[in-house]
């Protein structure tokens, strides 16, 4: 990877950095700004980043939907559930409304996906006893599922209160 501080052009440097981070992967425009930031030796203005990242921006190889999209099938694919997934594109800088939209496209999948991962790991038989449910309902709110995908991955009704959820 290039080093902005060896070039005679500091912003064609950093361009040039830009552009190798995203030949390898997709970013979102806070993270791809972070590490702009730290490679800006030559002390360029925070304007002269956002300028750069706004030209990334309109010529498309920065772009936030398809870094979301990307981020969301990868965690999707490792059995992570939506709460989860939100809040990790939430700490990389990911815009809330691009985040909530892309996650929305996978609605009709997660309590599938809950199922799956709950059988993945415990079995297929459902939980025998309300302390096996509980540990169940906790590794699936670690995962990232909401009460309810956790619920009818259990077999639980609403009326169901044997047990209380540990999901608070």
């Amino acid at each position: 990877m290039s080093n902005p501080s060896e070039h005679p052009d500091p912003i064609a440097a950093l361009r040039k950095l830009a552009i190798e981070c995203l030949a390898r992967r997709d970013y979102s425009r806070a993270e791809l700004e972070r590490r702009l930031l730290r490679h800006n030796k030559s002390a360029q203005p925070a304007t002269a980043i956002t300028d750069l990242l706004d030209a990334l921006t309109h010529s498309g190889a920065l772009n936030e939907a398809r870094y979301a999209e990307t981020f969301v099938r990868e965690r999707y694919r490792r059995g992570h559930g939506p709460l989860r997934i939100h809040h990790e594109l939430k700490m990389r800088g990911t815009d809330a409304e691009v985040a909530t939209a892309v996650l929305a496209r996978y609605q009709p999948q997660w309590p599938a996906l809950t199922a799956r991962v709950r059988a993945k790991r415990f079995g297929a038989a459902p939980p025998a006893d309300a302390t096996e449910r509980a540990r169940q309902a906790r590794f699936l709110q670690q995962r990232g599922f909401d009460a309810d995908m956790v619920r009818q991955a259990l077999a639980w009704s609403e009326n169901d209160d044997s047990v209380a959820l540990p999901l608070d």
